[in-house]
């Protein structure tokens, strides 16, 4: 499903996978302390935004929902992976500031446990 997903939406699907283990170590149910829902840890604020929020703890609903903020946020950053990522992890008014002085975001460690993952799915053949 990550892999048709992720494809759909022109991403690696190790990528998205990377994505879903940082957020919610691949539990569906999980929910943050803020509130963020679901795999790839939806916002219920931003999921109705995205008009996805009614089916949010539905895993292809929620890994589709994720896919389309991410999307976006890397059209935000024109392509910028490290921002994309941390403005998907925190929003881009945490982000759009060090963005235009090009600077490391506040919560670049998130980009970076994401990379680490993606590429260590890459490695082992998780798929």
């Amino acid at each position: 499903m990550i892999r048709e997903i992720a494809g759909e939406y022109g991403f690696d699907p190790y990528l998205i996978m990377g994505i879903i283990k940082v957020e919610s170590s691949f539990r569906e149910q999980s929910r943050s302390r803020v509130g963020a829902q679901g795999l790839m840890q939806i916002m219920p604020k931003t999921g109705r935004y995205m008009k996805c929020h009614r089916s949010i703890w539905e895993p292809e609903h929620n890994i589709r929902c994720g896919c389309e903020v991410l999307k976006r946020y890397l059209a935000k950053y024109d392509g910028n992976l490290v921002y994309g990522l941390t403005a998907y992890n925190a929003g881009p008014g945490n982000v759009n500031k060090r963005a235009r002085a090009n600077e490391l975001p506040f919560n670049f460690a998130y980009a970076q446990k994401v990379l680490k993952w993606r590429n260590l799915f890459r490695k082992n053949g998780c798929m």
